[in-house]
């Protein structure tokens, strides 16, 4: 009777180490998930062009634009 409270014990203390390691990864990835998400599509060129909303740098006008609404002449 002894030896079955001494293995129920030592599987007490497991589970109770594993359940504190897993909300310590949920933690940990809580904190990374929330931590200043990137932005899809905020991209931009060395001259400070939106490049996925279409924008290219013009060298004529010195400014971006979209080709296909405003040439570059």
């Amino acid at each position: 009777m002894a030896k079955n409270r001494k293995i129920i014990g030592i599987i007490a203390v497991i589970v109770a180490l594993v359940a504190v390691v897993i909300a310590i990864i949920l933690i940990v990835n809580y904190r990374n998930s929330t931590a200043t998400p990137k932005l899809i599509g905020g991209d931009r060129d060395e001259h400070g062009c939106l490049t996925p909303g279409g924008y290219s740098w013009c060298a004529v006008k010195a400014k971006c634009l979209r080709v296909w609404e405003e040439p570059c002449q």
